[in-house]
């Protein structure tokens, strides 16, 4: 079965908030993530918006918060929803996922500051445009 990469990124959303606390949801999150069954690995990942070598990739935290990143089959991305609303409620998240298709090539896909009420039908655009381009 083919798995996707789904990063997660709610930094936007969250950006008015202490570090602390941003690191608090974070762990919420990440914990709840790594308790699904159906997910292969989950990973926090560095900010995307932090140039590779800079000064804020050494020194600032947020260089480690609000950006997670997980393998998973397309029909479990419900638990990752659900986990998403339990643990960030009313919090828009960034999703973007990632296809290897057949011929071994990677396509992604980015839906940005999607709102909770949103989640649903735009995970089930997520998983269709996967299986569109895994079958490629």
């Amino acid at each position: 079965m083919t798995t996707l990469k789904l990063t997660l990124d709610w930094q936007e959303a969250t950006s008015d908030l202490p570090p602390e606390l941003q690191e608090q949801k974070t762990q919420n999150l990440y914990t709840a993530l790594r308790q699904l069954p159906d997910l292969e690995r989950v990973e926090r990942c560095p900010d995307p918006d932090v140039p590779v070598g800079s000064m804020g990739e050494k020194w600032l935290p947020s260089t480690l918060q609000t950006v997670l990143q997980t393998e998973v089959i397309p029909g479990s991305i419900g638990g990752i929803v659900n986990a998403i609303r339990q643990r960030l409620p009313g919090t828009p998240v960034s999703f973007e996922i990632e296809v290897e298709n057949r011929k071994g090539r990677s396509r992604r896909i980015s839906m940005n500051g999607v709102r909770p009420e949103d989640f649903d039908e735009t995970l089930r655009k997520l998983k269709e445009a996967a299986k569109e381009l895994a079958d490629e």
